[in-house]
């Protein structure tokens, strides 16, 4: 549209120098601020993925335990051979 930053700054750092300082602040504010946009989005999706993962883990864990559960009642009633729900 006509209004870039070098067609505002450069008049005003040519009549004074010490105008670049606040342009050249202000240029490397609006920069990090994107950067640190940018990262928080990239981290915000990690963490979502770390969470998911911990969460699968956590099913898988509780699947594991629930097979070995269900095994380990299987073999006690095979092991309790007059079925009077007492292991000897």
């Amino acid at each position: 549209a006509g209004d870039s930053w070098g067609e505002c700054s450069v008049p005003l750092i040519e009549a004074n120098a010490l105008s670049s300082i606040i342009f050249f602040g202000a240029l490397i504010s609006v920069q990090f601020g994107f950067t640190n946009l940018i990262i928080a989005v990239i981290l915000e999706r990690a963490r979502e993925a770390a969470e998911e993962g911990k969460l699968e883990q956590a099913a898988m864990a509780s699947k594991r335990r629930k097979a070995a559960s269900d095994r380990l009642s299987e073999m006690c009633e095979e092991m309790d051979t007059n079925k009077d729900g007492l292991l000897s």
